[in-house]
């Protein structure tokens, strides 16, 4: 379920950093979430964005803001595409949709994944591909 996601402090840091992690902000975000606020989860998204924007615009002060924020972004998507992909396609293998179904919607939520559905479709097909899954049509 969604909770093994929430509980998995491993996770959580590789999705977030141990700082932002331990600030609380995230446990609270997705005790909101697994309330049905998904909205939580976008708003920590954002102030995880806006915190890595500021820290990188203090660093280097003469680069444009959108350039620092669009990598943000970026950056963001790719951590949590990083923590929770091989959870997903393991579940997958698993034939544990409804857990697969978990975290597409946790990508949704993030404001980060605008066609979630497609994301989870290419990380299969990839996935079927490397295992040599695909069946020829």
């Amino acid at each position: 379920t969604f909770d093994s996601i929430v509980e998995n402090t491993d996770i959580l840091n590789k999705l977030f950093g141990k700082r932002f992690t331990n600030s609380g902000l995230v446990q609270a975000a997705f005790d909101e979430y697994k309330k049905g606020d998904k909205s939580k989860v976008a708003e920590l998204v954002d102030r995880f964005i806006e915190e890595s924007t500021n820290s990188q615009l203090s660093e280097y002060p003469n680069k444009p803001e959108d350039e620092v924020e669009k990598a943000a972004k970026s950056s963001a998507r790719n951590k949590i595409t990083t923590a929770l992909k091989d959870m997903y396609l393991e579940f997958y293998e698993e034939g544990k949709g409804y857990k697969c179904k978990e975290i597409e919607n946790f990508l949704r939520a993030t404001g980060l994944y605008d066609y979630a559905s497609e994301t989870v479709k290419r990380w299969i097909d990839d996935y079927e591909e490397k295992e040599g899954w695909k069946n020829d049509k």
